[in-house]
């Protein structure tokens, strides 16, 4: 067997090796749906949640084995502030009734290091008064302006089997001391393959 045959089975079944099917979820509205792929064309989805004027967050919903995992990420300008005044996200299926509620975990926020300060992280309770300082603004460029935003993160677990449809419940919340009332928004399930190409 001569080095190109080798060379082309062994390709093949690396690249075989390296599909990737995604399940998520993404909103039945096309104007708060987000696209995207990573590492190579692997796929992802998530939903915009208006919060405010120009200010919204970010859900992704999706499958794990015997639960739902969620994300959440708001990216506040300095000066901005957000608090949830339930920190409970739901999920609700229009098909049976049944709903489903999860303690949002502690928001996580990274400080990249800079000036000869090491990067740290800051942590921040789920009720706790969410604050846009600019902290890794100086590091914001042309092409890096979303570090001009601090960006904070939380997720979620539904313990609930998988739903081809579903409705999202996203909690009330104040933006600069304004009250703004929880969101209803239907989610459908979308699954998608890609090819991972990055170098682990």
């Amino acid at each position: 067997m001569d080095f190109m045959r080798v060379a082309s089975i062994v390709c093949g079944i690396f690249l075989a090796g390296c599909a990737v099917t995604n399940r998520y979820y993404l909103p039945t509205d096309p104007k708060l749906a987000h696209e995207g792929t990573v590492c190579g064309s692997v796929p992802w989805g998530s939903t915009r949640v208006p919060i405010g004027p120009d200010l919204s967050a970010s859900v992704e919903l999706y499958l794990r084995e015997t639960s739902l995992g969620l994300k959440l990420q708001i990216a506040l300008p300095k000066g901005t502030t957000v608090r949830f005044v339930e920190p409970e996200i739901g999920v609700a299926s229009p098909k049976t009734g049944n709903q489903y509620g999860a303690k949002l975990d502690r928001f996580r926020l990274s400080v990249y290091g800079h000036n000869g300060q090491p990067g740290h992280r800051e942590f921040f309770d789920a009720n706790e008064l969410l604050e846009g300082r600019g902290r890794n603004a100086d590091l914001a460029g042309p092409n890096t302006q979303y570090l001009s935003r601090d960006l904070f993160v939380s997720g979620a677990t539904f313990v609930v089997a998988p739903i081809d449809s579903l409705v999202l419940r996203f909690p009330a919340v104040e933006v600069n001391g304004v009250a703004f009332s929880s969101q209803s928004i239907p989610l459908g399930l979308v699954e998608k393959t890609g090819v991972m190409t990055c170098i682990q």
